[in-house]
């Protein structure tokens, strides 16, 4: 069998995989499919397509209805949790690993977070470092260019920093860098590098308007301030 064959029956065999239900036995059989999935990781129904490396760490959680295309690693770091309906791809022919060691990537560090329905494209590579969280919903990052001089398009990683909190419809263009402990705003548009620590960000273009270096958010030590556990017993108690 060729090559490229391999390849292909290998990718629509974890495609199937990836709609089976969340379990033990679902970590089990992407793990002999070539992954790397914790026994306590929960992955429910997605779409992957062409990963080439999924790695989730201890407690690890993928909601349903997520889609990743084209990846050439999805990582997933321990007790970090992604929602429902998020679009995660990368075109491979915009970038390359030589250039680049995040093209084509999506990094978690560990108790990081990503909502519902965003979109994040990884041409040029995304990482979440600890404790950082993408909120809200429909937020955009876009980790790819055309430089229309040389009629090129580039991937250019984006970097969100350490307890990092970006809110609902952000736009965060290619080659960003965010520095840690701070709040973007609902609505923002990021199209430079935000270094200052501490703040809250917001307009267009993003800017700092404020000062969180006290805040709640900025001092945790967890991804969620209510464990899943008891969110599903109140849940429960509610019906």
């Amino acid at each position: 069998m060729a090559r490229s064959t391999r390849r292909t029956v290998l990718a629509v065999i974890v495609l199937v995989l990836g709609f089976l239900p969340a379990g033990r036995i679902k970590n089990v059989l992407l793990n002999l499919a070539g992954h790397s999935i914790a026994r306590s990781a929960r992955v429910h129904p997605v779409i992957l397509w062409r990963v080439r490396s999924l790695v989730m760490g201890e407690k690890a959680y993928i909601g349903p209805g997520n889609a990743f295309r084209e990846l050439a690693r999805v990582e997933i770091g321990d007790e970090s949790e992604i929602g429902q309906f998020n679009w995660f791809s990368a075109a491979a022919s915009y970038t390359s690993e030589r250039e680049n060691e995040l093209a084509a990537k999506f990094v978690m560090e560990e108790r990081t977070g990503v909502t519902s329905r965003h979109y994040i494209d990884c041409s040029g590579g995304v990482k979440i470092c600890r404790l950082g969280m993408l909120g809200g919903v429909r937020t955009t990052i876009l980790s790819h260019s055309t430089e229309s001089r040389q009629w090129v398009v580039r991937g250019k990683p984006v970097v969100i920093g350490e307890a990092t909190l970006v809110l609902s419809s952000v736009l965060i263009n290619p080659g960003i860098t965010i520095s840690e402990h701070n709040v973007i705003a609902g609505g923002a548009v990021v199209v430079r590098d935000l270094d200052e620590p501490g703040r809250l960000y917001g307009g267009v273009p993003a800017k700092v308007i404020g000062d969180v270096s006290e805040g709640e958010h900025i001092t945790r030590e967890t991804m969620r301030h209510v464990p899943r556990e008891t969110a599903r017993s109140l849940l429960r108690e509610r019906r």
